[in-house]
């Protein structure tokens, strides 16, 4: 005979709810997932929570007679827990028939135009694409209302965050959600019948491991940049913008100034300066025309991609972002090729080329940057050789190009597809299934746009008007004061001013239309 305190599964009287409420003040929740001490656990719970007796009794174990359990006071003061046991029945019931326990651990490859969105993280009172995504799974009952309040719930995962106005072709994410496998297509219309037309489409769903992370598991990264061949060469002389051209002569800008457009005060200085801008504007606009009609040579884009060739290998890019120090090892990329991949003239006459870049992982502004030191060699505003410099360890004024062009081709798994890849339950993440439906969402939707709104803001042309204004010498940042940053922004305007007479040298032969 042995004096024994015993808890059966039949606490009818105690509240699972409860249980579970007070088994989390009491232990992590590791340390009840692998079920460790669960027994002090249950007694400490009984006796501290629920108060209830539990008498001792010798228990005697013989052939005719069970193992009999405690007898339980149910003279409980909480009236909560003195509930009969239909209740706890109808919970465990209700969890049972819980849909989203079938669940399983997907990843969603999605393509996107981000003009109208802030970005692709989920940012509560804005516009976001994980917005419209998460809305979509929950209309769609893929997902369910409390994993769309708390995503972390069904281990929502984005690959790569995108800025503003930054579009995607192949963004995946990877979560928790209940689909159809044998017909995956039919859960992917499901879903794009709540998406906006046109601007977020989920092209395909793909079953992976349980412990998949999209952002985690990435080997590298592909993105392109779209953008008008004029900028890869001086094509003409860009005055600077009027206003620039004004605060550069005379120091400021008064608010009388603001208010006449920027003409003096006075009957005759007010009519001087305005024939004086009037013939400003009449050089821009010539010279924005000479730009769009232009046609790269053959030997503008070899040089170009001699240029970014220059990248490939592993360099240090912290003149390419912000808040990094020379020679960082968080500074350190590696690019494995980046070129021209193509040209085309669009319908609205300009001709456009697609830039490609592939890389293990890429730090803010850094792409943009890269583009923008190129262009700027390209067009005689510096040489080659500040490349060399920007990876060193002195600061150098490198200029970003426009955000307008620039989006998320692709994201890669070389490592997973080659480790669970080949396996029976898993596939692996390649989308070669879905090319043309993604070059089709690529140019009726996202290079349309960019095209669009090139020709109509002039994006590129109003960034060109102020390269000259960058100095690219290799300083010391921390120790410039003002004086010395305006005196430099006062000799890079002067060379820019005088560098158009040797250009054509520096310059390979241009083609124009």
């Amino acid at each position: 005979m042995t004096e024994v305190f015993m808890a059966t599964k039949s606490l009818t009287v105690f509240r699972l709810s409860s249980f579970a409420h007070h088994a989390k003040s009491l232990f992590s929740k590791s340390q009840i997932s692998r079920g460790k001490n669960l027994r002090p656990l249950l007694y400490r719970c009984i006796y501290e929570k629920a108060e209830l007796k539990v008498t001792q009794h010798k228990m005697t174990k013989t052939e005719e007679e069970p193992l009999v359990g405690p007898v339980i006071d149910t003279n409980v003061d909480d009236a909560e827990h003195s509930k009969p046991a239909a209740s706890d029945s109808a919970v465990v019931d209700k969890a049972s028939l819980y849909p989203f326990r079938k669940a399983k651990k997907v990843a969603v490859m999605v393509s996107f135009c981000g003009k109208n969105y802030l970005g692709m993280q989920r940012n509560p009172g804005f516009p976001t694409i994980e917005e419209e995504l998460l809305k979509a799974f929950l209309s769609a009952e893929v997902i369910s209302q409390q994993w769309f309040d708390n995503p972390q719930e069904m281990f929502f995962q984005r690959a790569s965050r995108t800025d503003k106005g930054v579009s995607a072709m192949r963004m995946i994410i990877s979560l928790k959600m209940l689909y159809n496998e044998t017909n995956v297509q039919e859960t992917v219309s499901k879903i794009n019948s709540f998406l906006p037309s046109g601007t977020v489409v989920v092209n395909d769903i793909k079953r992976v491991t349980k412990n998949f992370n999209c952002k985690n598991a990435c080997d590298a990264r592909t993105y392109k940049y779209l953008m008008p061949t004029y900028a890869l060469s001086r094509v003409s002389e860009l005055p600077l913008p009027w206003h620039d051209e004004k605060e550069a002569s005379e120091g400021r800008e008064t608010k009388e100034d603001k208010d006449t457009g920027g003409c003096l005060q006075g009957p005759h200085l007010g009519k001087e300066m305005s024939e004086e801008k009037k013939a400003h504007m009449d050089k821009e606009i010539e010279a924005f025309k000479e730009h769009e009609t232009y046609r790269a040579s053959s030997q503008v884009l070899e040089e170009t991609n001699r240029l970014l060739a220059m990248y490939v290998g592993s360099h240090f890019y912290h003149n390419f972002t912000s808040g990094k120090l020379p020679l960082e090892p968080s500074s350190n990329r590696y690019m494995m090729h980046f070129k021209v991949i193509k040209t085309f003239v669009a319908d609205n006459g300009l001709e456009m080329a697609l830039l490609e870049v592939k890389g293990q992982s890429f730090m803010l502004h850094q792409i943009r940057k890269m583009i923008g030191l190129v262009i700027a060699i390209m067009r005689g505003y510096t040489d080659e050789s500040v490349l060399e410099l920007s990876w060193g360890t002195q600061r150098v004024d490198v200029p970003r190009a426009p955000g307008l062009g620039l989006m998320l081709d692709e994201v890669h798994y070389e490592s997973y597809n080659r480790r669970f890849g080949s396996s029976d339950m898993h596939q692996a993440l390649e989308w070669s299934s879905t090319k043309d439906q993604v070059d089709k969402f690529m140019e009726d939707n996202v290079f349309a746009d960019i095209i669009k709104t090139e020709a109509e803001d002039h994006s590129m042309l109003k960034w060109l008007q102020t390269l000259g204004l960058h100095s690219f010498e290799a300083r010391s940042f921390e120790n410039m004061t003002t004086p010395q940053r305006v005196e430099n922004i006062m000799e890079a305007k002067k060379r820019s001013q005088n560098v158009a007479s040797n250009s054509e040298a520096k310059q390979p032969k241009i083609e124009t239309a």
